[in-house]
């Protein structure tokens, strides 16, 4: 049986009194707000239960669940909040067995309650597509090649890159950049209509990663006011933007398509022949852009090819001898 919880707060104290409350009782996880929360969901899942707080920054509690509704949708999943209001309720998906409101502070017996209540359920669920399919795995982690491991590597990989190359750009929202990249592989976590983008979604060919590009920002846009992330992934390989397209989603689109080429070239090359092969292409990303991107990885030692050492669950993840923190 799955007793795998994550619990989401941008409270480390909270996290800390969950840790020491339910230790021994269930395989628990905590991540210290939203976008560590997606990371989790989208690199170490399937969970049996999430538990978000709902007032966090940068990201929500609706943001945090709305990715897990779409990802794995047969989690339980419960909000923690001080606010339980009618705007929240209109905001919130109401009457539906998946999904609890629970307010703060919430006794640990009946945290407890709802956590077994929500194991129970998901294990109903699982044993439900289980009866209909023989791929759905004993651990209820979706079938490949739904998740492929590349994905959950490639998914971290760009995550750390956006945040070390944020932070030396100087970004004042490098959460977004670091939430976009994990989201531009949504199309390989979710299972959608177009079976085309599964089939051959680990060949690294334009088109395809064109495709990507689209579905996953289709997906994206299910969940709450993820609209601006949705439109960087989706113009991500747009040569020539509207006039109506803002300067912030154009700088992201950029930025998501130089990582996502550069880590496509790092695993086949050295960083610094990587960054030669992109620089008759660095229009296409800003001439800006991809000079930071330029200084950032040269400066650091460089890797060689065909080394990779990649944890499939770890934070510290290892590049080939190099690590992005």
């Amino acid at each position: 049986m799955n007793k795998r919880v994550l619990i989401v707060d941008d409270e480390l104290n909270l996290l800390r009194s969950f840790q020491r409350n339910l230790r021994g009782k269930y395989d628990l996880t905590t991540a210290e707000g939203g976008v560590a929360g997606i990371a989790q969901i989208l690199e170490n899942g399937p969970f049996g239960v999430i538990v978000s707080d709902f007032r966090m920054p940068e990201i929500d509690g609706l943001q945090v669940l709305g990715t897990a509704r779409v990802v794995t949708p047969d989690t339980f999943r419960v909000m923690l909040t001080g606010n339980v209001d009618r705007h929240l309720a209109a905001r919130g998906p109401n009457n539906n067995p998946w999904f609890q409101y629970v307010n703060k502070p919430c006794a640990t017996d009946k945290l407890c309650a709802l956590l077994n209540e929500g194991l129970d359920r998901y294990e109903m669920a699982i044993s439900a597509r289980r009866q209909k399919s023989q791929t759905v795995p004993e651990d209820g982690s979706p079938p490949s090649p739904q998740t492929p491991r590349g994905a959950v590597v490639r998914c971290q990989r760009l995550r750390l890159l956006a945040r070390r190359l944020g932070d030396g750009m100087n970004f004042n929202e490098t959460w977004q950049y670091q939430l976009a990249g994990m989201l531009t592989q949504l199309s390989r976590f979710v299972p959608v209509a177009d079976s085309e983008t599964h089939v051959r979604i680990e060949a690294d060919d334009e088109y395809f990663l064109r495709k990507q590009a689209e579905v996953s920002s289709r997906i994206i846009r299910d969940i709450p006011r993820l609209e601006q992330i949705a439109d960087m992934v989706g113009l991500q390989f747009t040569e020539e933007f509207e006039s109506t397209v803002p300067d912030s989603v154009r700088k992201g689109a950029r930025f998501l398509r130089m990582l996502t080429e550069f880590d496509i070239l790092a695993e086949k090359l050295s960083e610094a022949e990587a960054i030669n092969q992109m620089k008759q292409r660095s229009k296409c990303y800003g001439e800006p852009l991809f000079q930071s991107l330029s200084e950032s990885i040269l400066r650091e030692p460089t890797r060689r090819p065909n080394q990779s050492c990649y944890p499939y669950k770890s934070e510290a993840l290892c590049v080939s001898h190099s690590t992005i923190d």
